[in-house]
């Protein structure tokens, strides 16, 4: 039996995720290298950073001519989304994605990225910072105290 192939959680040009997530449309719209580049910081676990993604965008004209070389670029980072939560090559292969709509595909592996994030999150998201260490645990035991003893000779007058 294969493996459960899972559905994009909008479509390319849905145009209700105007509405919806007007800021992922804005950054596709507007400044699309941004997303880019925080897609693909995701989509390969951080193995590729922020800042290469959205500069090696920026450098292939993302923000001004995305139809030329970026298809190219992006299309692999599309196909490793893809492979990777299991979805379908729809509606476009993913270099013609790119190639046609790349605001849009951005946005789209935006809200993919979310909805299957913010699904899986069991645990936290942050490093646990141990707040308590046995010094601080001694001050505030030692406060408490000290208040104890005001209140004390405050309710005896």
């Amino acid at each position: 039996m294969g493996a459960r192939e899972f559905q994009w959680s909008a479509d390319l040009l849905d145009i209700k995720q105007v509405i919806k997530d007007p800021i992922t449309c804005a950054w596709g719209t507007f400044c699309p290298c941004v997303l880019f580049g925080r897609n693909v910081n995701r989509i390969t676990d951080g193995q590729t950073s922020f800042m290469k993604g959205c500069l090696t965008e920026f450098a292939m004209g993302g923000c001004l001519c995305w139809c030329c070389c970026l298809p190219f670029y992006a299309a692999p980072f599309r196909e490793q989304l893809r492979r990777k939560k299991n979805l379908p090559m729809d509606p476009y292969s993913d270099l013609h994605t790119h190639m046609f709509c790349h605001p849009c595909a951005l946005c789209q592996e935006e809200r993919i990225l979310d909805a299957t994030e913010s699904s899986a999150m069991s645990a936290p998201t942050h490093p646990v910072i141990n707040r308590h260490p046995p010094e601080t645990a001694i001050h505030v035991e030692e406060l408490k105290k000290t208040l104890n003893e005001k209140m004390t000779r405050n309710n005896s007058f």
